[in-house]
């Protein structure tokens, strides 16, 4: 473990600086500024401090620069260099004065060479502390831009979250109900057996029949109770859900847009009028999800809208893309669900159907259409 650089070390340090660049340093004293340089460099703060050592070499002591410890030992060791000893001093001749004038400009080539490379170190290192700070404030704008990024990423993957977990919910409400009315119907059916039998037989058993005759009342309620909560359950999920899907879609590669037109033939126009919207499809996907404002609300228990899908192979080889329901008013977002894997889509068509719908439309109650561009 390094021994702790102290105060003492740092104006040692900055003293023996001082020396090399005046040229006047010993040789023991090479070795001691080599070992000090290299403790300082191991400094958190190490440019910091080498900076404010080379900026204080050109201050007088007390300036909030050079300790005047380290002023007064580098001037007696410039003293010591300008005048020799006296018995050593060379004496006025003209000779004389020739040695001597050698030794002033020395010193002061020295001591200016000292300064100007003080200089010269501030400004590398204020140059250097600017660039640093303009590097930290580009990466801090581009950590900024990044959490923004997350933060919109973040927003969109919980709103998916929260509609597949709305679609999951009501696909159990639905499963829930059709278990609910598959067990009424069976229950109705035994009572409407049991009912009949007891009247074939005309044993007597008025009450029990009566009895029976009302339980299966009870159970035809239940029945029509179940039946309108699933046609409840069938409503389109929330358009605003759907045409988040939609927009989506719309993004991929290779997803077409088309409008829908009246489904009118020549002398039959078509039952609806008046109905606007478009189809959003992706081939690759087999994905897509219809769009309509001013569809009529129809009466599930009677009858039901059916997407029809006519792919390359025509018109003979029409694919039911499921029934739905216009349950609400005002514009709803349907997704499109093909009974089999079609090829590149020429057109969809819409028409009316009997409740479930059927396999082979007959044309006859048509109400939109919407070819591929």
């Amino acid at each position: 473990m390094s021994t702790p650089f102290s105060a003492a070390d740092k104006e040692r340090l900055l003293h023996l600086l001082v020396l090399e660049r005046m040229g006047a340093l010993e040789a023991a004293e090479v070795a001691e500024l080599d070992g000090l340089r290299a403790r300082a460099a191991e400094l958190p703060d190490a440019d910091a401090f080498i900076g404010e050592a080379l900026a204080a070499m050109h201050y007088a002591p007390g300036a909030s620069g050079m300790p005047a410890p380290v002023w007064d030992a580098v001037v007696a060791r410039g003293r010591a260099v300008v005048s020799p000893p006296v018995a050593g001093r060379i004496s006025l001749s003209t000779s004389g004065q020739r040695g001597g004038l050698r030794v002033w400009p020395l010193a002061a080539a020295c001591l200016l060479g000292a300064v100007l490379c003080g200089v010269a170190a501030i400004a590398v290192l204020q140059s250097r502390n600017r660039a640093v700070r303009e590097a930290n404030a580009a990466l801090a704008q581009a950590k900024e831009e990044a959490s923004q990024s997350e933060l919109r990423v973040a927003e969109t993957a919980r709103m998916l979250s929260e509609a597949n977990a709305r679609v999951q919910e009501n696909a159990q409400f639905l499963t829930d109900a059709r278990a609910e009315l598959a067990k009424l119907k069976d229950e109705g059916t035994r009572l409407a057996a049991r009912a009949t039998d007891a009247e074939q037989k005309l044993t007597g058993k008025a009450a029990e029949a009566l009895a029976l005759a009302e339980r299966l009342a009870a159970a035809t309620s239940s029945l029509d109770e179940a039946e309108a909560r699933i046609a409840k359950y069938e409503a389109p999920v929330d358009p605003a859900t759907l045409n988040q899907f939609r927009t989506k879609l719309l993004e991929v590669p290779g997803t077409v847009r088309m409008a829908w037109t009246p489904f009118d033939l020549p002398n039959a126009p078509a039952e609806l009028q008046g109905v606007t919207g478009d189809v959003v499809w992706n081939d690759e996907r087999q994905e897509g999800y219809m769009r309509f404002a001013g569809l009529k609300v129809n009466d599930p228990a009677v009858e039901q809208y059916q997407v029809w899908v006519i792919d390359e192979r025509g018109m003979e080889q029409k694919v039911s893309g499921g029934v739905f329901n216009a349950s609400l008013d005002g514009e709803i977002v349907v997704p499109i669900h093909p009974g089999i894997e079609v090829g590149r889509v020429a057109l969809f068509a819409v028409t009316v159907e009997k409740k479930g719908g059927t396999w082979v439309p007959d044309l006859k109650r048509r109400v939109v259409v919407a070819p591929r561009g």
